[in-house]
């Protein structure tokens, strides 16, 4: 071979072996002929995503689940359960880690080093990384979980292609009477239904064979017998779960005598198996076990046994029904005819549910179809890579009539409807994503090339070399699909990401976190105010706008940490902080909202309500100092065209033309001054409350501000903003600050509040108590405080803080209120920040 000239690109090509693993299962072993047979155990990491952008995934040697907010420095681990903390040597870093829809919930499984496994769920708390350990059961060795689903998720939002909201009908069965209900599929091939009912603190079992017909009513228990077959055992390889949309069936009940309805849902398992001996010798061929028997003769094992080893080329199909009476669950097992494929390697299996088809007339009843999707590896004499290939199968359920009241029909007809085989890379993953419209509806695979370009002679970030591609493929052909565009899995640092704006929209309608949007919105430059077209669409009651700027506002501060320039940051932080004000007013009308009794304000929140009117009042003479910082002296604005920057009005001024800001600011010096005057006509007994009074008088008087007369200015001002068109303000929201339409408006404002009496300049930019001795000490210790971002008060210390991972703003738990009304309040903000952000315990990046 001649060798390549130096400095010349070459060309890399893989070996199947980087491959193989694709295929291997979660337990490999390793040959080594200079040291004899040693088995090693080689464990394939999971990882899942949840609701919340946090990632769970397994740790690389130990029985622990480690997770990790995206886009922060947030990292936790979750606590392990008893039979783990007891003996942590006899289990093996979980391989199945599944997150509930609404990332509540968390289940894991811990294989046994040379015993049982352990199965565990965890609870999530109302802080982000606050788990406890709900319950946890042991798994016989050869029983463990294969793959796990969970049941009950939300309705899904998608887009049309109109531009329309809407939501999808349920994906799979729902248990009204249980609060997590959790699907598993186990090597014995058997599935588990697990539960937990509400108000009901043990977790409950149905098992049913997938091998054979079987039921599993709730109340009995539930029998360890395993399925007999001539020939051997069978332990489940690789196995999914299927959950279509619109799965519930209602029908008459006519064998139950006690309930007259009785409903059913179908779940779809699909296995491939392996064949085992019908005595396996392992513990007693085991080198490393002492009792092993001198006498190793045996009973050998018919021709026929032998020839059902090994992974069968078989699909195994298996319909699962959940029953509810309307008192107790049941669950029914009834086999399908198998799916036949190729000889190789299984890698993946997955079924996709597309989403029902728009009715044209409402009597119409579309035919319910779910693909299975099925990818192999061939490595032949594995001398080259492997050959990948994708079959698609199409499910079925066949109408016909009902030969008796009562008996439903449950004839399933498969056919394969696809193939695809990639030559220029293997298959790695597939996934079915969810809240997609018929006309974007595809499969999401990623490919991995089996052989790279010209190598860079030099290591850049510019000049980095992908490593494979993510694409969406139509149904049931399988080509590329026409509305997506593939992306690198390993981009250039300098290559622009793109993604469907209609995903955030549905992400802004769901109340999802949306950490992993904020992540791809904070690196190009997108036009925001798409989103709130979409958005607002069929709900214009300030929901999805105060959601929405929770999104602003994340991508906003996001953009300000990864910006080089000093000047474009200080601009993006105002941005994120006026959102942030305006989720401020918000939050705080609706807290004097809270607090209403008999016309006036509850008087156990009276300090509580102080404090939000400080807040207020502060804000009031913040933005109202920004006014008259941009008029000059001589009456005129002032002209700042040496700098872009500085030839924009400041951001905070959004709140004097955008509607949906103006009216909360009007709205809240209207609850304070509403309140002022409830403490005033209090009679001297109450001392709590003349104390407050005095607060909230000298509070109000000596800010500078006549709020009698800022008032009506404020709502005269709040009907020309009306006079917006909706994109106009829509467009403003999205950026946060005002647009070159409202630039005019704002100018006239800033000239009406400059030339009242309004305010009271000196009494505006300095306080009274700014001018005795010793003040600036005083300020100073002041400034280190830290207000709650929900109550607006100071901090004090004694409580656990909190921090929110959106905004950044602190808060305290477990403190005490005697007003029944505002710990209400409190408890909107348990789960999530007034920016719609999650909570997290200890100091976040």
């Amino acid at each position: 071979m001649i060798p390549a000239t130096k400095g010349k690109a070459k060309e890399e090509t893989h070996g199947w072996w980087e491959y193989h693993a694709l295929i291997d299962q979660s337990q490999r072993y390793l040959f080594y002929p200079l040291i004899g047979i040693l088995l090693i155990r080689v464990f394939t990491r999971p990882v899942a995503w949840s609701a919340t952008s946090t990632i769970f995934s397994a740790h690389s040697t130990q029985p622990l689940v480690t997770a990790r907010h995206f886009s922060s420095s947030k990292q936790f681990v979750l606590a392990s359960p008893k039979q783990i903390i007891d003996a942590s040597d006899a289990y093996e870093p979980p391989t199945v880690i599944s997150v509930s829809p609404a990332g509540d919930w968390v289940f894991a499984y811990f294989p046994g080093s040379e015993g049982d496994g352990v199965g565990c769920m965890w609870r999530r708390g109302a802080v982000l990384d606050t788990w406890t350990v709900k319950h946890s059961w042991p798994l016989a060795r050869g029983g463990g979980v294969v793959t796990a689903s969970w049941l009950g998720a939300a309705r899904e939002w998608t887009v049309d292609e109109a531009g329309s909201p809407s939501r999808l009908p349920p994906r799979g069965p729902s248990a009204p009477v249980s609060e997590a209900t959790l699907v598993l599929v186990t090597e014995d091939c058997w599935v588990t239904v697990c539960y937990l009912r509400y108000y009901t603190p043990a977790i409950g079992f149905m098992r049913c064979p997938l091998g054979e017909p079987g039921s599993a009513p709730e109340l009995y228990p539930k029998a360890d017998e395993k399925v007999h077959r001539t020939g051997g055992s069978r332990k489940c390889l690789r196995a999914a779960i299927g959950l279509a949309y619109d799965g519930m069936i209602v029908l008459a009940s006519v064998s139950t005598p006690l309930h007259s309805i009785a409903s059913e849902t179908a779940i779809l398992v699909a296995t491939r198996s392996r064949g085992l001996p019908s005595r396996t010798r392992d513990d007693e061929m085991n080198s490393m076990n002492l009792s092993m028997p001198l006498n190793l003769e045996a009973e050998l094992d018919s021709p026929i046994e032998w020839e059902n080893w090994g992974e069968e080329s078989t699909i195994e199909l298996c319909e699962i029904r959940l029953r509810f009476d309307g008192e107790f669950m049941g669950i029914t097992s009834t086999p399908l005819p198998p799916v036949h494929g190729p000889d190789s390697g299984l890698s993946t299996l997955a079924f996709v549910s597309p989403p029902p088809p728009p009715k044209s007339d409402p009597a119409d009843t579309p035919q319910k179809i779910i693909y299975l999707a099925a990818s192999y590896l061939d490595f032949g004499d594995y001398t080259s890579t492997p050959k990948s290939q994708l079959f698609l199968h199409s499910l079925s359920r066949v109408s016909e009539p009902v030969p008796s009241p009562g008996e439903e029909p449950r004839l399933w007809t498969c056919s394969q409807v696809g193939t695809r085989v990639f030559t220029d890379g293997v298959l790695a993953f597939m996934t079915n994503p969810s809240g997609q419209s018929p006309s974007t509806f595809g499969l999401l695979v990623g490919v991995l090339e089996t052989s790279r370009g010209p190598l860079p002679r030099r290591k850049s970030r510019t000049n980095e070399i992908a490593i494979g591609v993510t694409k969406v493929l139509q149904l049931p052909g399988l080509s590329d699909h026409n509305a997506w565009e593939p992306a690198p899995i390993m981009s250039p640092g300098d290559l622009k990401n793109t993604m469907r704006i209609d995903g955030i929209a549905c992400a802004l309608l769901a109340g999802t976190a949306t950490a992993d949007l904020s992540h791809v919105l904070g690196l190009p430059t997108r036009n925001l105010d798409e989103v709130l077209i979409f958005a607002e669409n069929i709900q214009a009651n300030g929901t999805i706008t105060w959601r929405a700027l929770g999104l602003f506002l994340e991508t906003y501060r996001m953009r300000a940490r990864n910006i080089a320039s000093a000047t474009e940051r200080e601009v993006l932080e105002a941005r994120w902080q006026t959102a942030l004000d305006i989720c401020s007013l918000a939050s705080c009308n609706a807290a004097f909202d809270e607090c209403r009794e008999n016309g006036g304000f509850e008087l156990d929140a009276v300090w509580q309500l102080v404090g939000i009117s400080t807040w207020i009042v502060d804000f009031t003479e913040k933005l109202l100092r920004e006014c008259i910082l941009s008029f000059d002296l001589t009456g005129s604005q002032s002209d700042g065209d040496d700098d872009i920057f500085d030839a924009q009005l400041p951001s905070m001024m959004l709140v004097l033309a955008h509607p949906y800001a103006l009216g909360n600011l009007c709205t809240a010096l209207n609850n304070v001054t509403r309140f002022k005057n409830k403490i005033g006509s209090l009679s001297a007994s109450t001392e709590n409350a003349q104390l407050a009074k005095s607060v909230l008088v000298d509070l109000i008087e000596c800010s500078g501000v006549d709020f009698n007369a800022l008032e009506p200015l404020l709502a005269d001002l709040l009907r020309d903003a009306s006079n917006f068109g909706v994109e106009e303000t829509r467009r403003g929201l999205a950026t946060c600050e005002p647009t070159s339409a409202m630039g005019g408006h704002i100018r006239s404002v800033i000239a009406k509040i400059a030339s009242s009496s309004v305010v009271d300049k000196p009494r505006l930019f300095i306080k009274p108590f700014e001018l005795m001795d010793g003040a600036p000490q005083i300020l100073d210790g002041r400034k280190d405080r830290v207000r709650n971002v929900v109550s607006k008060g100071f901090l004090s210390g004694r409580a656990k803080e909190i921090q929110c991972l959106r905004c950044g703003g602190k808060s305290e738990v477990g403190g005490s209120t005697d007003s029944v009304r505002w710990g209400a309040w409190e408890k909107m903000w348990v789960n999530h920040c007034i920016c719609g952000g999650a909570w997290v315990s200890g100091p976040v990046q």
